[in-house]
């Protein structure tokens, strides 16, 4: 067995395994930010050279130990598929839906003609309790498995490590792409009962089956972010059977982690909420929350909060405080004790900018949460809700969608977004079928929109496509050719109103030059075809 040499680890001293894709990839990254002395163990099915290799531990570098050995529930040896498409290459065979449902993920084209098997390899596995046990491996506490389908079946290898893990971030699929793959509901079933709960489901990809075409789609995949949820319950409270643990059962130093964990996250009110119990329940926590920055952060959270509960601004700031990195001014002051407005409106448009950012990322409910905090300290923000509209919309609340951006107008009229705002209510009321309000929107926002006029004149061209104004919608689709001569989805649009005219030529031309611009558009290929055939 391989002597590892590792430098002894703290109590503290968080433990990540991530199986599968790049070392450190995913949302587990963001872990790192925080905790940047995460130890990280990796594991890598194709690769044949030493058995283990341990990096970094000198210096305060980083602790990394790469596993070359698959991971699987058991031990043998299993096929392994490799496709056109490394990072589509599984223990399990493509299904007919990665080849159908392509959603047109533009920075990874694993799907569609990259799922083509086009070698198959035996391969060497073991469970991650075999391997932990082999090499004397120190136990995680975050598993991360991006393993193309396999996720279940590495977890159930897991055992007992898994029931001591605090954090998860798996893979999900929420259809067929790897054939008879485990599913996202698979792995919830799987996992409520063992005392893991649902945080959110990060970099999802959508499919639509009509490329390009407005609205929302059919949700494919992404990565589920898990945390073991510990919760104590009052006497005589009825208890859920399954999707918690019971906090008093567990250690300080679990719980200590599970802080630290969730701070990692950005999980602040989870983190916030055990340190509240640890400090009421606990005596022997102080000396382990003094050598770390991370929790001395969440406890000072918890007791400024609950000091200033009332002062809006200055609990912000100390929201503000918990999402910034180590190493900056606001982590490295314990508590700031000088406000003046130049400060407080820097904290809260960062905090602003920290939601936009979570929404971008598919953390809505985070951002929601943002949105309302900065309006708590500012109800003037149009920005916070006019992004709680798009939300809205996203969540297809498209009458709330409405009343925050009519809510954010009436703010401030001159905001740089004034435009966006009315374009994304015109969306909103199109699609409460107020026709008339929508159009107002439109025609406001084109007449404001500058050189985003184009986004706006097309948006109500499709406006116009589903309301069956073709004429106008054509129109409108040359008033945006005219203002970018390249631009695909015009090209196209118009090419579907022609052919709905019964303008064949015109139509075939206009699809066709939308074939130029982007020669892997689908849609435009299926309309030709079906014109040509006409």
């Amino acid at each position: 067995m391989p002597n590892l040499n590792l430098p002894k680890l703290g109590p503290l001293d968080i433990v990540v395994y991530h199986v599968g894709g790049d070392d450190g990839a995913g949302p587990i990254g963001a872990l790192f930010e925080i905790i940047p002395n995460a130890v990280l163990v990796t594991f890598e099915i194709r690769d044949n050279a030493n058995p283990l290799t341990v990096t970094g531990g000198d210096k305060n570098q980083q602790i990394r130990i790469k596993v070359n050995r698959g991971v699987d529930d058991g031990g043998g040896t299993k096929e392994f598929y490799v496709t056109k498409h490394p990072k589509s290459s599984s223990l399990f065979k493509p299904a007919a839906m990665a080849q159908s449902e392509d959603p047109g993920y533009p920075h990874c084209r694993t799907w569609d003609e990259n799922t083509e098997i086009i070698e198959t390899l035996n391969v060497e596995t073991s469970s991650l309790a075999q391997i932990i046990d082999e090499f004397g491996l120190p136990t995680p506490d975050i598993i991360s498995s991006d393993a193309q389908g396999a996720e279940l079946r590495i977890l159930n290898g897991a055992g007992t490590y898994l029931e001591n893990a605090l954090g998860l971030v798996t893979e999900v699929e929420f259809s067929e792409v790897y054939h008879r793959q485990p599913l996202f509901d698979d792995q919830m079933a799987f996992l409520t009962p063992k005392g893991f709960r649902l945080v959110t489901v990060l970099n999802s990809q959508v499919w639509h089956p009509i490329a390009r075409m407005p609205g929302t789609g059919f949700l494919t995949v992404g990565e589920a972010l898990w945390v073991k949820y510990f919760h104590a319950f009052a006497e005589g409270e009825a208890q859920p059977a399954r999707g918690f643990a019971d906090i008093r059962s567990a250690s300080t130093i679990t719980l200590l982690k599970m802080c630290l964990i969730a701070m990692g996250f950005r999980m602040i009110s989870y983190a916030v909420k055990i340190a509240k119990y640890i400090e009421n329940e606990r005596n022997d926590y102080r000396e382990h929350v003094a050598s770390q920055p991370v929790l001395t952060r969440a406890f000072s959270i918890l007791r400024t909060v609950a000091e200033q509960e009332q002062d809006a601004d200055r609990s912000l700031e100390f929201y503000f405080d918990a999402i910034e990195f180590p190493g900056s001014d606001f982590l490295r002051n314990a508590v700031p004790g000088t406000h003046n407005a130049q400060r407080i409106e820097k904290a809260r448009q960062a905090l602003f900018e920290y939601g936009l950012a979570l929404h971008e990322s598919g953390d809505n409910t985070g951002a929601k949460a943002i949105c309302n905090l900065v309006l708590a300290a500012d109800p003037t923000h149009f920005s916070a809700r006019h992004l709680l509209g798009i939300i809205a919309m996203r969540e297809s609340d498209n009458a709330a969608a409405v009343a925050f951006i009519t809510q954010a107008l009436a703010l401030k009229p001159e905001h740089k977004s004034f435009a966006a705002a009315y374009s994304n209510r015109g969306i909103a009321n199109a699609r409460l079928n107020r026709s008339d309000e929508a159009l107002k929107d439109f025609d406001k926002a084109i007449s404001l929109g500058g050189s985003h006029a184009i986004h706006y004149t097309l948006h109500r061209a499709n406006h116009f496509f589903n309301l069956r104004r073709f004429a106008d919608a054509v129109k409108d689709y040359d008033r945006a050719i005219k203002l970018n001569a390249n631009n695909e989805e015009a090209h196209f649009h118009r090419g579907l109103v022609l052919a709905a005219l019964g303008q064949r030529p015109e139509a075939i031309e206009s699809l066709q030059t939308s074939l130029r611009i982007n020669p892997d558009n689908a849609s435009a290929k299926a309309k030709l075809n079906e014109l040509h055939g006409a």
